[in-house]
């Protein structure tokens, strides 16, 4: 779902269906219908068909997440898409975590959660990914240091969102 337009018509799906509305998913188009479709039967498989309840909490959960991609800058959702194998995720995770408590302290990339980042394609994917967020990711030898931009509003946030939601159900 590195597509903008999928993504906001994934969330308006969802946003019609929380409100115990019916969407009609025949005005979509084919890859978006597709999409979406491939969602709900995730969904379905998920919990039975009496567990209406939990039903609803997923897919409130999941709109969570939707949402909070959607609020995302379109570059930092594209390079999303090729970030999404969980042991990026999880490094993923860490970086956000790392962000959100402000230490300031290093983080070791001998560290077993974020030894992917060692490879330098998923480190450059994972630093473009931060940037769009505006969050500087700085490597020097074996360590990692974050660091949020001046004024970087809500898009740390809505990153810190989307990654925990996504690590949680990999």
């Amino acid at each position: 779902m590195e597509d903008r337009e999928t993504v906001s018509v994934l969330e308006s799906v969802l946003d019609q269906m929380c409100e115990d509305e019916t969407p009609d998913l025949g005005d979509l188009e084919d890859s978006e219908r597709e999409t979406v479709q491939a969602i709900l039967d995730l969904v379905d498989q998920c919990v039975g068909k009496d567990e209406d309840e939990i039903r609803s909490s997923l897919l409130s959960a999941i709109h969570l997440i939707v949402s909070a991609m959607d609020g995302m800058p379109d570059e930092g959702l594209s390079v999303l898409g090729s970030c999404c194998s969980p042991p990026v995720l999880q490094a993923l995770q860490i970086l956000v975590q790392h962000v959100a408590t402000g230490s300031g302290e290093t983080l070791s990339l001998r560290d077993a959660g974020l030894a992917v980042l060692t490879e330098e394609d998923v480190f450059g994917r994972t630093e473009s990914l931060l940037g769009h967020s505006e969050v500087t990711l700085k490597r020097e030898e074996d360590t990692l240091r974050t660091e949020m931009k001046s004024q970087p509003g809500y898009l740390p946030l809505v990153m810190s969102i989307t990654v925990k939601g996504l690590f949680s159900i990999s």
